[in-house]
């Protein structure tokens, strides 16, 4: 009987450790994916802010600017909306399902199409977050419109062409240009408004 006990303890041991470890996998692993998520997900809020920052100073300043995307989501710029995104899936969210978070000012893009020259930013930065099955989606969109004062207007127009891309690339951010001309059928430009245009050139390499 006493060799027989001496036997079975390796064998209980064993199985206790067994049981420890799967219920530490268990555990742990939903937190090890939840922790994960957040980090992608404030990696992607980062980058778009610095995004933002980098083409409002290439366009005040000149010259040119290069970001390297390492999320694992989707880069998508849309030159004829002036509008850039980055979509991201996850099995967890830091956001409120349906709503959208404003970034910068805590504003939309104005009814009237444009913004005050000397007071708002020149662009919108928001999230938005919905379930796509048992997963969230999360999208971050960056979109630059006029600002006005008066009869002077100044946009950032976002130049190139489209493309979508995912992780692992770098993103140029180039003026190529300002230009000035009397505003005449412009959307979201009051008629007769003189607007200077800074064009800012996106790439990827």
């Amino acid at each position: 009987m006493k060799g027989q006990n001496q036997a079975l303890t390796p064998i209980l041991i064993t199985g206790i450790m067994i049981a420890v470890v799967s219920t530490a996998y268990l555990w742990g692993m939903p937190l090890i994916q939840k922790n994960k998520d957040t980090v992608y997900l404030k990696r992607s809020e980062a980058f778009m802010n610095d995004l933002s920052n980098r083409i409002k100073f290439v366009a005040n300043n000149g010259g040119k600017s290069v970001v390297y995307f390492n999320i694992p989501g989707t880069f998508r710029f849309f030159p004829d909306q002036n509008y850039v995104e980055i979509n991201l899936t996850t099995d967890g969210t830091i956001y409120s399902v349906g709503g959208t978070i404003y970034f910068v000012g805590s504003k939309t893009i104005p009814t009237n199409g444009y913004g005050v020259w000397g007071s708002d930013d020149p662009y919108v930065l928001h999230e938005s977050t919905r379930m796509v099955g048992k997963k969230y989606m999360t999208s971050y969109v960056l979109q630059t419109f006029p600002l006005c004062e008066g009869a002077r207007c100044y946009e950032i127009d976002l130049t190139g062409k489209s493309f979508s891309v995912g992780p692992n690339h770098q993103i140029t951010i180039e003026n190529v240009g300002t230009d000035t001309e009397v505003a005449n059928n412009i959307p979201g430009i009051p008629d007769g408004s003189t607007i200077t245009i800074s064009e800012i050139k996106l790439s990827f390499s």
